[in-house]
């Protein structure tokens, strides 16, 4: 019995070998009812993915999804996952994810709404006031799990970050200063339920800086209520004869957004046309803004959203009269 237990004792070294080679695998040693819970679970996304795909073909030939989304299941399909993983219905996921530069977003709204379940209470907004009673500064608070996550925006950050230049909040600049600190609030605090996204306004924004397309004209600056002209240089050409000819030279800016832009800046302009329009005091503004940037929105929206802004203008004329 000795001499077995010797010879045991010195082929140790060869047991971790045999061991490793007929170990079975981590799913066998689970007991029976979490192998079958694993399965279930597996079947379950299996149907649940056939059943996001057959959806995304009927939604995506609707008029009532976002344009981005229309004939892009594939699309709807990623968006319904997506928005799935963070608790969003379909109708929630579609209206409220934006892809931005192959980037999923999410509005602002849609942001904080995220998070509100998983707070201890409602977030407090706090103003802070100039001596004209104007809002200059926004901090949200979410607490969660008793412990505080602020984040303070006022309009000293929002000039750092240019976002001034943008007409929509040069003229809402509370609204700005609510959502900015709303999102970077939620994300400090629930940065396991986010992940890190971004919002569609800080992502849109970016873009417009990058483009040079934000307020009124790009880096154009209003004086009054007129917009600056651009002016188109003389250049000479010469024919085969040997006669100058004189053209002009359309400036870039005028020329506009080429076809190559993507969905998002469409979208930017968009929203500049109709925020710029909206403002018009007059009828003789109205045209004079109309006729100096509508080769550049053309250029830049597709066929529904110029029908849109048309008619937009023309009942803006009429009220005018």
């Amino acid at each position: 019995m000795e001499s077995t237990k010797a010879e045991k004792i010195q082929n140790t070294d060869i047991v971790p070998f045999k061991q490793t080679k007929s170990k079975k695998s981590v799913t066998a040693e689970l007991p029976p009812s979490d192998i079958q819970w694993q399965m279930q679970k597996l079947e379950y996304e299996a149907c649940l993915l056939d059943y996001d795909i057959r959806l995304a073909e009927h939604l995506a030939k609707s008029d009532l999804i976002p344009e981005h989304f229309r004939n892009k299941p594939a699309n709807v399909v990623a968006a319904i996952q997506y928005g799935r993983s963070l608790s969003l219905s379909v109708s929630q996921s579609l209206h409220s994810i934006n892809i931005i530069k192959g980037k999923p977003t999410l509005c602002s709204a849609a942001v904080m709404g995220i998070v509100l379940p998983h707070a201890d209470e409602p977030p407090t907004v706090e103003h802070e006031k100039d001596q004209n009673g104007n809002v200059v500064a926004v901090t949200t608070t979410y607490h969660r799990q008793g412990k505080p996550f602020s984040r303070r925006f006022s309009l000293k950050d929002a000039e750092r970050a240019q976002l001034l230049v943008n007409t929509g909040w040069k003229h809402y600049p509370e609204n700005m200063l609510e959502l900015r600190s709303g999102v970077f609030a939620a994300r400090k605090g629930f940065p396991d339920i986010l992940s890190g996204i971004y919002s569609s306004e800080e992502m849109k924004d970016m873009a417009e800086l990058k483009s040079g397309n934000s307020g009124y004209g790009g880096n154009h600056r209003r004086s009054g209520n007129r917009l600056p002209q651009e002016v188109p240089t003389k250049v000479n050409t010469t024919t085969d004869s040997g006669v100058e000819e004189q053209g002009e030279e359309t400036n870039e800016a005028e020329e506009g957004i080429t076809e190559d832009k993507n969905e998002a800046q469409q979208i930017l302009l968009t929203d500049e046309a109709r925020m710029m329009l909206e403002r018009c005091e007059n009828m003789v503004e109205l045209q004079e803004i109309w006729e100096t940037n509508k080769h550049r929105w053309k250029n830049g929206l597709d066929e529904k959203r110029m029908k849109f802004l048309t008619t937009f203008k023309n009942i803006k004329k009429s009220s005018l009269k």
